[in-house]
């Protein structure tokens, strides 16, 4: 019986695909590369984004964003960023929501 189940349970966890590991971060922006589509935030992690919003982004914007891996790259699925408020002063707030991150990636061999 014991057998029994541990063979199901094997075989149910080889026909489900492997979730993709998924993480949050928040940091200013220390570097964009556009022609990449990619923002570095200050704890080093590097998270893809759409064009839009690798070019409307300027280095030192506090956001928090929300990822996936996605073959090695941890491609967004929201960007969100504080905005500057009266006075030039960042707000408290993520207000800014850009949405669904829109990464299109090239499959390997592609």
């Amino acid at each position: 019986m014991r057998r029994m189940i541990v063979g199901v349970l094997m075989a149910l966890l080889l026909a489900f695909p492997i979730l993709a590991a998924a993480g949050e971060v928040t940091g200013k922006v220390t570097a964009i590369d556009r022609q990449e589509g990619a923002l570095v935030i200050d704890n080093g992690i590097k998270i893809w984004v759409s064009n839009e919003i690798a070019h409307s982004m300027v280095e030192g914007a506090t956001v928090k964003a929300s990822y996936t891996d996605h073959g090695g790259r941890n491609v967004a699925t929201e960007v969100e960023h504080r905005v500057m408020g009266p006075g030039g002063q960042e707000t408290t707030s993520f207000a800014g929501t850009l949405g669904a991150a829109g990464v299109e990636l090239e499959s390997p061999g592609d």
